[in-house]
């Protein structure tokens, strides 16, 4: 999560972007009970707050989580930030690909690099 925006996580950002990933990752996302728990756990401990649809974490937190867990580059989690965001993206024909799109702006903008990072990812 340190290479996404802190505010407005749910569960189809991380569904939709886990055709690759960790196996730890791929196992908290396999299913909507899965992901909710793995919340609920987090958010037991103070580490993120529920919101109605989605999740947030604390920005102590997520600056913690972005300088010291991520303090080395992490070229795969920061490829599964990137792909979290681009397999959401929504098509003008798509039904409210407004709303979508809208909650994607704060992620992409996050992600230092992405329009550079994107070519490194796909190699």
């Amino acid at each position: 999560m340190g290479y996404l925006s802190n505010a407005d996580l749910w569960y189809e950002l991380f569904r939709n972007g886990t055709r690759s990933g960790p196996e730890w990752f791929c196992k908290v996302t396999k299913s909507k009970a899965r992901f909710n728990k793995a919340m609920a756990k987090l958010h037991d401990y103070s580490l993120v707050e529920a919101l109605p649809g989605h999740y947030s974490v604390h920005a102590y937190v997520h600056d913690w989580v972005s300088s010291y867990l991520n303090g080395e580059f992490q070229m795969e989690l920061f490829c599964l930030a990137i792909e979290c965001v681009t397999q959401n993206i929504k098509q003008e024909s798509e039904p409210e690909f407004w709303l979508v799109n809208s909650r994607l702006t704060h992620h992409a903008l996050t992600i230092p690099g992405i329009h550079y990072s994107l070519s490194l990812c796909q190699s």
